[in-house]
């Protein structure tokens, strides 16, 4: 354990004591805002709930940062949060698009009918392989959802008004658009003239591929396992259990069934 402390210490409020006024003391040195709102709401200020959480949120980053360096485990987690970084584009792509957007224009497998296969299929990969450039191609899935997320963003991006998760200004966008467009020469990718309908277009081609590699049997089984792909159930708290209604005189009373 770091900063002169043992393990004996965490049992010991003196010592507990000396190690929160090291972590104040250092939070003040390196973030003197964020320590100056924390000394407020430790001194039980009247904070608004928004500005509460806020708070709460990022003096929890620091001290996470705190207790790594502590326990002398900071490599690792730095080396957890950059697993997780690379993992959460699935549940973005899952969330923002293919249950948003994907799922709902092409349901289910007889959506498949109206599409060409081979023409859907050069686009898709035509379009993770212009979206993968400099990037680890081993995870098809992850691949497949960086793809799908890049035209999320730009989308939002070249929005009026833009996306709250847009991540490119209006003018970085179009430099992104221009540059995806001159690798894409060559491509069967349709190439629109405007920069949002060359997106709009690119994003539909990518459904249509989701679609494919989601239904199609030569793909099915290579995707059915991928967790992007799933779509979550409908939580009905009040149904978790099943319970029946067996007193007339009493209707709003439920009782679980017999054993």
């Amino acid at each position: 354990m770091n900063f002169g402390f043992s393990d004996q210490d965490l049992f010991l409020p003196n010592r507990l004591l000396d190690l929160d006024t090291l972590f104040l003391e250092r939070l003040s040195k390196e973030r003197p805002s964020l320590a100056a709102r924390l000394a407020r709401y430790r001194a039980h200020e009247p904070i608004a709930p928004a500005e509460r959480s806020a708070l709460l949120v990022e003096a929890g980053r620091s001290l996470a940062e705190f207790v790594a360096e502590l326990f002398g485990v900071s490599a690792e987690r730095d080396a957890a949060r950059a697993r997780i970084q690379d993992e959460a584009v699935l549940f973005k792509f899952r969330f923002s698009i293919f249950q948003k957007r994907t799922a709902r224009r092409f349901p289910d497998a007889a959506s498949i009918a109206s599409l060409d296969p081979g023409a859907v299929e050069a686009r898709g990969r035509a379009l993770v392989e212009l979206f993968s450039a400099g990037i680890d191609r081993g995870d098809e899935e992850k691949g497949v959802a960086r793809a799908g997320w890049a035209l999320f963003d730009l989308a939002g991006s070249l929005a009026s008004p833009r996306s709250r998760d847009a991540s490119y200004t209006l003018d970085a966008a179009h430099e992104r658009v221009a540059l995806l467009r001159a690798r894409a020469a060559g491509t069967s990718l349709p190439a629109p003239e405007d920069d949002a309908a060359l997106v709009k277009k690119w994003a539909e081609a990518f459904d249509a591929y989701v679609t494919l590699l989601r239904f199609a049997p030569e793909h099915r089984a290579r995707t059915e396992s991928w967790a992007s792909f799933v779509i979550p159930k409908p939580m009905k708290y009040d149904a978790l259990v099943t319970t029946e209604r067996s007193r007339p005189d009493l209707p709003e009373a439920r009782f679980g069934l017999p054993s």
